[in-house]
Protein backbone atom coordinates (compact mmCIF):
# COMPACT_ATOMS: atom_id res chain seq x y z
CA UNK A 1 0.00 0.00 0.00
CA UNK A 2 0.72 3.87 -0.71
CA UNK A 3 -0.01 5.43 3.05
CA UNK A 4 3.04 7.48 2.93
CA UNK A 5 4.46 7.76 -0.36
CA UNK A 6 7.89 9.04 0.45
CA UNK A 7 9.68 5.98 2.29
CA UNK A 8 13.01 4.62 3.36
CA UNK A 9 15.68 3.81 0.84
CA UNK A 10 15.42 -0.06 0.17
CA UNK A 11 11.54 0.19 -0.02
CA UNK A 12 11.44 -0.84 -3.55
CA UNK A 13 12.74 -4.30 -3.78
CA UNK A 14 9.16 -5.61 -1.68
CA UNK A 15 10.28 -8.87 -2.43
CA UNK A 16 13.71 -9.15 -1.99
CA UNK A 17 14.58 -10.02 -5.99
CA UNK A 18 17.08 -7.82 -6.47
CA UNK A 19 20.51 -7.53 -3.95
CA UNK A 20 22.70 -6.77 -7.26
CA UNK A 21 20.86 -5.25 -10.45
CA UNK A 22 23.40 -7.31 -12.17
CA UNK A 23 23.40 -10.84 -11.71
CA UNK A 24 19.94 -11.62 -10.93
CA UNK A 25 19.31 -10.82 -15.12
CA UNK A 26 22.30 -12.33 -15.81
CA UNK A 27 21.59 -15.32 -14.34
CA UNK A 28 18.14 -15.50 -15.67
CA UNK A 29 19.12 -14.94 -19.01
CA UNK A 30 21.59 -17.49 -19.33
CA UNK A 31 19.10 -19.62 -17.97
CA UNK A 32 16.81 -18.87 -20.77
CA UNK A 33 19.53 -19.19 -22.94
CA UNK A 34 19.64 -23.06 -21.92
CA UNK A 35 16.15 -23.66 -22.25
CA UNK A 36 15.52 -25.34 -25.67
CA UNK A 37 13.82 -23.30 -28.23
CA UNK A 38 10.36 -24.83 -28.35
CA UNK A 39 10.07 -25.16 -24.70
CA UNK A 40 10.29 -21.32 -24.69
CA UNK A 41 7.39 -21.09 -26.80
CA UNK A 42 5.05 -22.98 -25.38
CA UNK A 43 5.70 -21.46 -21.58
CA UNK A 44 5.88 -18.10 -23.20
CA UNK A 45 2.57 -19.01 -24.63
CA UNK A 46 0.93 -20.60 -21.55
CA UNK A 47 2.09 -17.26 -19.50
CA UNK A 48 -0.20 -15.06 -22.31
CA UNK A 49 -3.28 -13.24 -20.55
CA UNK A 50 -6.65 -12.22 -22.55
CA UNK A 51 -7.16 -8.55 -21.56
CA UNK A 52 -9.74 -7.27 -24.63
CA UNK A 53 -12.10 -6.14 -22.00
CA UNK A 54 -12.40 -2.17 -21.80
CA UNK A 55 -10.47 -0.41 -18.61
CA UNK A 56 -11.94 2.65 -16.94
CA UNK A 57 -10.05 5.02 -14.56
CA UNK A 58 -11.38 4.94 -11.02
CA UNK A 59 -13.28 7.22 -9.14
CA UNK A 60 -11.60 8.65 -6.20
CA UNK A 61 -12.52 10.20 -2.98
CA UNK A 62 -12.43 13.89 -2.59
CA UNK A 63 -11.24 13.95 -6.56
CA UNK A 64 -13.19 14.40 -10.01
CA UNK A 65 -12.38 13.50 -13.28
CA UNK A 66 -12.09 16.61 -15.62
CA UNK A 67 -11.13 17.49 -18.91
CA UNK A 68 -7.48 17.44 -18.86
CA UNK A 69 -5.46 20.78 -19.38
CA UNK A 70 -1.89 20.54 -19.60
CA UNK A 71 0.44 23.74 -20.35
CA UNK A 72 2.22 21.11 -22.58
CA UNK A 73 0.54 17.42 -23.72
CA UNK A 74 1.89 14.54 -21.32
CA UNK A 75 1.38 11.11 -22.47
CA UNK A 76 3.74 8.51 -21.30
CA UNK A 77 4.82 5.59 -23.60
CA UNK A 78 3.95 2.16 -23.61
CA UNK A 79 4.31 0.85 -26.93
CA UNK A 80 2.42 -2.51 -27.09
CA UNK A 81 -0.14 -1.67 -24.29
CA UNK A 82 -3.29 -3.80 -24.48
CA UNK A 83 -4.87 -1.42 -22.38
CA UNK A 84 -4.19 2.12 -22.14
CA UNK A 85 -6.30 4.99 -20.28
CA UNK A 86 -5.29 8.41 -19.10
CA UNK A 87 -7.03 11.14 -17.11
CA UNK A 88 -6.83 14.01 -15.01
CA UNK A 89 -8.21 14.64 -11.36
CA UNK A 90 -8.94 17.84 -9.52
CA UNK A 91 -9.75 18.29 -6.15
CA UNK A 92 -11.87 21.22 -3.89
CA UNK A 93 -8.61 23.33 -4.12
CA UNK A 94 -7.79 22.80 -8.02
CA UNK A 95 -4.78 21.31 -7.42
CA UNK A 96 -4.84 19.22 -10.67
CA UNK A 97 -3.32 15.58 -10.99
CA UNK A 98 -2.93 12.83 -14.34
CA UNK A 99 -3.04 9.25 -13.62
CA UNK A 100 -2.17 6.57 -16.13
CA UNK A 101 -3.40 3.27 -16.24
CA UNK A 102 -1.25 0.75 -19.03
CA UNK A 103 -2.03 -3.06 -18.82
CA UNK A 104 -0.37 -5.43 -20.82
CA UNK A 105 -1.67 -9.28 -21.27
CA UNK A 106 2.01 -10.18 -22.73
CA UNK A 107 4.97 -9.15 -23.03
CA UNK A 108 8.04 -9.61 -26.38
CA UNK A 109 10.07 -7.75 -28.19
CA UNK A 110 8.48 -4.16 -29.11
CA UNK A 111 5.64 -5.03 -26.11
CA UNK A 112 7.63 -4.34 -23.54
CA UNK A 113 6.13 -2.51 -19.71
CA UNK A 114 9.80 -1.69 -19.27
CA UNK A 115 12.17 -0.62 -21.70
CA UNK A 116 14.73 2.09 -23.95
CA UNK A 117 12.40 4.65 -24.62
CA UNK A 118 9.32 3.18 -22.59
CA UNK A 119 7.57 4.70 -19.65
CA UNK A 120 7.27 8.12 -17.85
CA UNK A 121 7.91 10.13 -21.05
CA UNK A 122 8.78 9.78 -24.59
CA UNK A 123 11.67 11.12 -25.76
CA UNK A 124 11.04 12.03 -29.46
CA UNK A 125 8.20 14.32 -27.24
CA UNK A 126 8.60 18.08 -26.41
CA UNK A 127 9.78 16.13 -23.21
CA UNK A 128 13.24 15.27 -21.09
CA UNK A 129 14.65 13.79 -17.86
CA UNK A 130 15.58 16.48 -15.63
CA UNK A 131 16.37 14.62 -12.36
CA UNK A 132 15.42 11.72 -10.13
CA UNK A 133 13.96 12.57 -7.20
CA UNK A 134 12.81 11.01 -3.18
CA UNK A 135 11.09 7.97 -4.58
CA UNK A 136 7.98 6.57 -2.90
CA UNK A 137 7.14 3.21 -1.38
CA UNK A 138 7.32 0.63 -4.26
CA UNK A 139 7.96 2.79 -7.10
CA UNK A 140 9.88 5.55 -8.39
CA UNK A 141 9.78 9.54 -8.92
CA UNK A 142 11.39 11.71 -11.58
CA UNK A 143 11.17 15.19 -12.64
CA UNK A 144 10.52 16.06 -16.64
CA UNK A 145 10.61 19.15 -18.12
CA UNK A 146 9.55 20.74 -21.46
CA UNK A 147 9.32 24.35 -22.38
CA UNK A 148 7.53 26.59 -20.04
CA UNK A 149 6.67 24.14 -18.09
CA UNK A 150 7.95 20.93 -15.43
CA UNK A 151 6.25 18.13 -13.91
CA UNK A 152 7.15 14.93 -11.35
CA UNK A 153 6.10 11.52 -12.45
CA UNK A 154 5.54 8.60 -10.47
CA UNK A 155 5.60 5.02 -11.73
CA UNK A 156 4.93 1.61 -10.20
CA UNK A 157 4.63 -1.54 -12.08
CA UNK A 158 2.33 -4.69 -11.04
CA UNK A 159 3.46 -7.67 -11.68
CA UNK A 160 3.86 -11.33 -10.30
CA UNK A 161 2.21 -10.37 -7.44
CA UNK A 162 5.00 -7.46 -6.80
CA UNK A 163 4.49 -3.93 -6.92
CA UNK A 164 7.82 -1.85 -7.83
CA UNK A 165 9.14 1.00 -9.49
CA UNK A 166 12.78 -0.40 -10.26
CA UNK A 167 12.63 -1.94 -13.78
CA UNK A 168 15.35 -4.70 -13.32
CA UNK A 169 12.91 -6.47 -10.65
CA UNK A 170 9.86 -5.75 -13.34
CA UNK A 171 12.24 -7.58 -16.30
CA UNK A 172 13.56 -10.35 -13.97
CA UNK A 173 10.03 -11.16 -13.01
CA UNK A 174 9.47 -10.98 -16.30
CA UNK A 175 11.91 -13.58 -17.60
CA UNK A 176 10.48 -16.04 -14.41
CA UNK A 177 7.23 -15.61 -15.83
CA UNK A 178 8.49 -16.99 -19.68
CA UNK A 179 10.64 -19.58 -17.84
CA UNK A 180 7.54 -21.17 -15.68
CA UNK A 181 4.42 -20.27 -17.79
CA UNK A 182 3.61 -18.28 -15.58
CA UNK A 183 0.91 -15.20 -16.11
CA UNK A 184 3.09 -12.41 -17.76
CA UNK A 185 0.36 -9.94 -17.48
CA UNK A 186 1.43 -6.46 -16.11
CA UNK A 187 0.22 -3.22 -15.46
CA UNK A 188 1.51 0.33 -15.20
CA UNK A 189 0.39 2.92 -13.07
CA UNK A 190 1.54 6.35 -13.48
CA UNK A 191 1.25 9.50 -11.27
CA UNK A 192 1.75 13.22 -12.43
CA UNK A 193 1.34 17.14 -11.69
CA UNK A 194 2.79 19.72 -13.07
CA UNK A 195 5.31 21.59 -10.98
CA UNK A 196 3.38 24.86 -9.17
CA UNK A 197 4.93 28.50 -9.19
CA UNK A 198 6.13 27.37 -5.51
CA UNK A 199 8.41 24.68 -7.30
CA UNK A 200 6.74 21.44 -6.25
CA UNK A 201 3.94 19.67 -7.37
CA UNK A 202 4.73 17.00 -4.52
CA UNK A 203 1.72 17.85 -2.34
CA UNK A 204 -1.08 17.42 -4.57
CA UNK A 205 0.34 14.25 -5.36
CA UNK A 206 0.26 12.86 -2.24
CA UNK A 207 -3.10 13.70 -1.17
CA UNK A 208 -4.04 12.06 -4.36
CA UNK A 209 -2.11 8.95 -3.13
CA UNK A 210 -3.69 8.81 0.07
CA UNK A 211 -6.82 9.01 -1.46
CA UNK A 212 -6.35 6.82 -3.75
CA UNK A 213 -5.39 4.25 -1.52
CA UNK A 214 -3.28 1.22 -2.30
CA UNK A 215 -2.07 1.47 -6.12
CA UNK A 216 -1.77 -2.34 -6.09
CA UNK A 217 -5.00 -2.69 -5.91
CA UNK A 218 -6.03 -0.40 -8.31
CA UNK A 219 -3.66 -2.24 -10.94
CA UNK A 220 -4.93 -5.73 -9.81
CA UNK A 221 -8.97 -4.57 -9.89
CA UNK A 222 -7.37 -3.20 -13.73
CA UNK A 223 -6.44 -6.34 -14.78
CA UNK A 224 -9.17 -7.86 -13.82
CA UNK A 225 -11.30 -5.78 -15.43
CA UNK A 226 -9.28 -6.54 -18.47
CA UNK A 227 -9.88 -9.92 -18.36
CA UNK A 228 -13.53 -9.36 -17.84
CA UNK A 229 -13.07 -10.82 -14.41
Amino acid sequence: SVNDPWLEEGANDPAGLVKSAGWPIMLASVALMLVPVAWQAATASLGKVDVSHTIALPEIANWKQVQMRQRVPWRPRFDGADRYEIGQYQNAKGDRVDLLIAVYGSQAEGKEIVGYAQGAFDPNSRWSWANDTVAPDHGNAIRIFAPGVEREVLSFYRIGGVTTGNPTIVKLATLRSKLLGRSQAAVAVLISAEVARNGHARVPIVSFLRDLGHVDVLADNALKTAEGR
